[in-house]
């Protein structure tokens, strides 16, 4: 049998221990039918009634492994399809930002962004460096990280290579899935260069009611996957940004989801959402839904 849920303790945005119990909102036995919770055991959907941050309780790492390979056990033309849509996304925000490698891609999937930033196809003003190995990217889906291995060349790896410093990094759409994302942006900037870019894209759960991905809204629950463990509003986002010292010089709403390219900046002060407000609009989507 699998661990049970890690009560997260404290708030990765202000760092309190106050939390509001949203579970009532979900379907346990959703969760239990496609092996991601074990029977008994609560959805962990949580929101901060300090700040207004929603989130779920932790899984251990193996466990989180687990289920991203179960997610994604195989490549499929559907998911080519789907990053080479992205590329076009990245190519629209990227196209008049200067950047250089090394290059870190967090989460990479296959490796498509990668190999696309190296062939420097539409990317105006990015430094065509001819070797390989400036590319890297993580990536937990096996599969995944294979077929960018092979079928790319590009060097690919489940945690960081910290034995680089880079000169542009990326989540794209990625960092909604990791725990403790206050930890995961004091971590990167030990790994970046001063004057590095940080390239951020993350859905957007709270302004409006919308699918990121372009497919229909199905159900409630697929609407808040516990893949996606961080339910950003835009605040709760700044505000993560904004504690770990990165001000945002580009940005936009319309692409895919909420993307922002950043720099090293001053930290600054949260700004608190009040939390029964946010609870009002997810009560609200899932009567839409």
């Amino acid at each position: 049998m699998l661990n049970m849920i890690i009560k997260l303790e404290n708030c990765p945005i202000c760092k309190e221990n106050k939390w509001h119990d949203l579970d009532y909102l979900r379907s346990h036995k959703y969760w239990y039918d496609l092996d991601l919770r074990e029977e008994g055991e609560a959805v962990g959907f949580k929101i901060c009634k300090e700040c207004g941050f929603c989130t779920y309780d932790y899984v251990n790492d193996k466990r989180l492994e687990t289920s991203y390979n179960q997610a994604r056990p195989v490549m499929t033309a559907n998911h080519i399809i789907t990053c080479n849509r992205k590329n076009e996304y990245h190519r629209a925000f990227l196209k008049d930002v200067e950047i250089e490698g090394p290059f870190l891609d967090v989460g990479c999937a296959q490796g498509s962004f990668l190999n696309d930033l190296r062939e420097n196809r539409a990317y105006e003003k990015v430094t065509k460096i001819e070797d390989c190995d400036t590319y890297y990217g993580t990536e937990w889906s096996k599969a995944f990280a294979n077929y960018g291995r092979h079928e790319y060349g590009i060097q690919i790896t489940q945690e960081i290579d910290i034995r680089y410093i880079y000169n542009f990094v990326s989540y794209y759409h990625v960092l909604e899935h990791i725990q403790h994302p206050d930890k995961e942006l004091e971590r990167i900037k030990t790994v970046m260069r001063d004057d590095a870019l940080l390239y951020i894209s993350v859905p957007l759960w709270f302004d409006v009611l919308e699918e990121w991905s372009g497919s229909f809204l199905r159900d409630w629950e697929n609407y808040l996957h516990l893949n996606h463990v961080n339910v950003f509003s835009k605040q709760s986002f700044h505000n993560l940004l904004n504690n770990a010292g990165f001000e945002i010089i580009k940005e936009d709403e319309a692409l895919y989801g909420y993307t922002v390219l950043c720099k090293r900046g001053e930290k600054k002060d949260i700004v608190k959402e009040d939390y029964k407000i946010q609870q009002q609009i997810l009560e609200a989507n899932k009567k839409a839904i």
